[in-house]
């Protein structure tokens, strides 16, 4: 929601103000013109506030952030570390510069975010917020405390459903997967006695391609989302993918918070309009940040975090992923044959994986991947 003016034109005093008291050590302290002209006020102002004494080290630093805003930040760090995915200073520092960034917001932070200052007193009036060195929870405990962990994600998830009335049509899970372009070498056919079995491969025939389907409960699942590894699309890439499939790029190929960001967007546009809606996920931090959860807020999403090292047993998108991989293995030879020994590509790869997702994803199969996994 855009500011007031006169809201905007206090929040840039106070950062004015910050800015002239907190600048970098072994710095010459900037004129009060200069900071002025940075945050778009005049310099008479500037030098009334500074003579008046509102300052910061007199009445605490700017917020920057507003009450709201301070206030979400606050819930989210505590229902992080309910998740087990406590945030430390520099996550939190990355939860502001995400909100400044997005509003477009003048703000007195360097590129690492606030400072000690910004941090006293959002600790100060954040009482219920305090810093703690947390307790490894080794893959190796987690598991020994499956059966207590399996139980209370139950009960969470019971309550969710109930509370919320949800039906199958409601309820969603998220997971991702990776490709190599050309698969898994398996065993051909060759004249018994060969000393050297070969099967030809190409230079980009290990690049990574993760794909993320959503399914539901009832069975349906929306178009999924292809990640290439790259940094620009490229015409033609979806050529043969389900029908409204779509693609974002990544140095790694993996799923990142500005493409979870992008997921949601495509989820929302493609789901029945029928809310509130369950989307579960793994923990990945991908996943869970400060301006994801504002979006799903708005939009009526519930999000749920599956527990830590569990999600091979009680996450649904978990179990077709086997028969995924075998016919993608299969339609690849499939279309050598039909292309003259031609490999898949990644110009290729959605065309060749259109053809095992419609084999994988029935109706039939997801509700029971759904039942194998208790929901």
């Amino acid at each position: 929601m855009p500011q007031d003016p006169q809201t905007l034109r206090n929040n840039n005093i106070h950062a004015a103000l910050e800015a002239l008291e907190n600048y970098p050590i072994n710095t010459k302290r900037p004129s009060v013109n200069s900071v002025a002209k940075k945050f778009g006020l005049p310099e008479t102002t500037l030098r009334r506030a500074v003579k008046n004494g509102v300052s910061s080290r007199h009445q605490g630093p700017s917020t920057i952030l507003t009450n709201h805003e301070e206030k979400q930040l606050a819930g989210y760090c505590i229902n992080m570390q309910k998740l087990g995915f406590g945030l430390t200073r520099s996550g939190v520092n990355y939860c502001v510069m995400e909100i400044m960034q997005s509003n477009k917001r003048i703000h007195p932070f360097n590129e690492n975010g606030p400072g000690k200052d910004w941090w006293a007193r959002f600790m100060r009036d954040h009482s219920e917020l305090s810093f703690r060195t947390p307790q490894n929870l080794s893959e190796a405990r987690a598991q020994k405390a499956n059966a207590t962990i399996v139980k209370d994600h139950f009960d969470k998830l019971q309550q969710i459903i109930y509370e919320n009335s949800l039906t199958a049509t409601q309820i969603w899970n998220m997971d991702e997967t990776g490709f190599v372009i050309v698969p898994k070498l398996e065993k051909v056919i060759a004249r018994k006695g060969s000393r050297q079995v070969h099967k030809i491969a190409q230079g980009n025939s290990h690049d990574h391609i993760s794909v993320a389907p959503t399914i539901s409960a009832a069975g349906s699942y929306i178009p999924p989302l292809i990640i290439y590894k790259g940094v620009r699309a490229i015409p033609g890439l979806l050529e043969g993918a389900p029908s409204g499939t779509v693609m974002g790029f990544t140095d790694t190929g993996y799923m990142r918070e500005d493409l979870f960001q992008m997921y949601l967007t495509h989820f929302v546009n493609s789901i029945p309009p029928t809310r509130p809606v369950l989307l579960m996920l793994d923990g990945h931090k991908s996943h869970i940040n400060y301006m994801s959860i504002d979006f799903c807020r708005q939009n009526d999403i519930l999000l749920y975090a599956l527990p830590p090292h569990t999600t091979h047993v009680l996450q649904p998108s978990e179990i077709p992923f086997a028969k995924l991989k075998r016919e993608y293995s299969k339609a690849c030879d499939q279309f050598r044959i039909k292309n003259n020994g031609e490999l898949v590509t990644k110009h290729t790869f959605a065309k060749v994986l259109g053809l095992a997702f419609i084999e994988t994803y029935t109706p039939g199969a997801i509700c029971n991947a759904y039942k194998a996994t208790g929901i």
